[in-house]
């Protein structure tokens, strides 16, 4: 039993000193970072007479974000593929998820 828990908590240190946890993560206080300040939903039209029709999905300027995702989920956060967003991240391997999904 002694031995299995040394493995663990060896495998627990080769994985926490991969990818440092960022404090964030575990502040309950902190609900987002980067953004905006919460406002109402406006939409852009590309003349008045699409405006005064306020159909969303006809403006030019609507992106649907519905499709097919890639998506990587790992078991802790030290796991976590800590460059994901750079150009050159190893992304085929991940699994595609339909958008929306649950």
């Amino acid at each position: 039993m002694v031995v299995f828990n040394v493995a663990i908590l060896a495998f627990a240190s080769r994985i926490l000193a991969q990818a440092p946890l960022p404090p964030e993560i575990e502040d309950p206080e902190c609900l987002g970072i980067n953004k905006g300040p919460a406002h109402a939903v406006l939409m852009l039209y590309a003349n008045i007479k699409q405006a005064i029709a306020a159909n969303r999905t006809a403006s030019p300027f609507c992106r649907s974000l519905n499709g097919l995702w890639k998506f990587n989920w790992v078991t802790h956060p030290a796991l976590r593929p800590v460059d994901f967003y750079k150009p050159d991240c190893d992304a085929p391997r991940w699994k595609e998820i339909p958008v929306p999904s649950n």
